[in-house]
């Protein structure tokens, strides 16, 4: 929820008028937080709950007599209207269309969340951080349109020092939401694959499920189709390794060593 200060102060409309929704937090799904349960503890009476960032009415603007390709204004399209666009080209020291006016935005929204909702959990500079990493992420990949060993190695660090899923702090989620969108991107239009089994990603090959140590440096297809085939003859090699550790035993007495 938002303050009626704070609603004026982000320009939104019409919102003061909503009727006030009381709602169980066991019927909504409300995740589960430290900063929530401070908050409920403390009996704050504003809490941040979520926050999300949407592209509204996308329109490409274009000169009228510039001779752009059908491919380049398509390409164009299916990335000018995501949101890890949005963080790409504002958010990359390589973009050349950084607006100041909407980095200040940002920089206002926080200093309404951090004084009006009393949210001390994610310092400016960490903020800042995260939505420039993933800019840089997010503009390399409409920039360039390729992906490399390098740029994966990145992505997948990024990933492997986050935890996306787990990490269930409003303010956070709102800037890992960038990178999940610039991830779902990715996927949807089939230029990486997530393994099965490590969760990293590869660039995407038809049926292929999981690292390969020829392309990726790791072969995690063995590693699960050794953990199949242990789940299916469990009950034999755990017999056969029973057997033969008595078989040891016994011949480490016969021998007279001692284990």
């Amino acid at each position: 929820m938002f303050h009626p200060l704070a609603r004026q102060a982000l320009g939104y409309k019409g919102i003061n008028s909503n009727p006030i929704i009381l709602a169980n937090q066991n019927d909504v799904p409300i995740p589960d937080n430290q900063y929530l349960r401070d908050s409920i503890e403390s009996k704050k009476d504003l809490i941040l709950l979520d926050l999300h960032a949407y592209v509204k009415n996308f329109e490409l603007d274009l000169p009228y007599d510039a001779p752009w390709p059908e491919m380049q204004v398509n390409f164009m399209s299916n990335y000018f209207n995501r949101i890890h666009a949005l963080c790409g080209y504002q958010f990359s020291n390589e973009s050349e269309y950084v607006n100041n006016k909407f980095i200040d935005w940002l920089d206002h929204l926080y200093e309404i969340i951090y004084w009006n909702f009393d949210y001390q959990y994610l310092e400016k500079q960490k903020f800042f951080d995260i939505l420039f990493n993933i800019g840089g992420l997010s503009y390399h990949w409409i920039e360039y349109r390729r992906i490399t060993g390098e740029y994966l190695k990145l992505l997948n660090t990024f990933k492997n020092k986050i935890d996306i899923d787990g990490d269930l702090f409003p303010l956070k989620k709102f800037c890992y939401s960038f990178f999940n969108d610039l991830l779902q991107n990715l996927e949807t239009t089939e230029i990486i694959t997530k393994c099965e089994y490590c969760h990293d990603y590869f660039p995407y090959k038809k049926n292929k499920k999981y690292c390969s140590l020829k392309s990726e440096g790791k072969d995690c297809g063995e590693k699960v189709r050794n953990k199949r085939f242990y789940k299916a003859h469990k009950d034999t090699i755990l017999l056969n390794a029973r057997k033969t550790t008595r078989e040891l035993r016994n011949w480490y007495k016969e021998k007279g060593i001692k284990n």
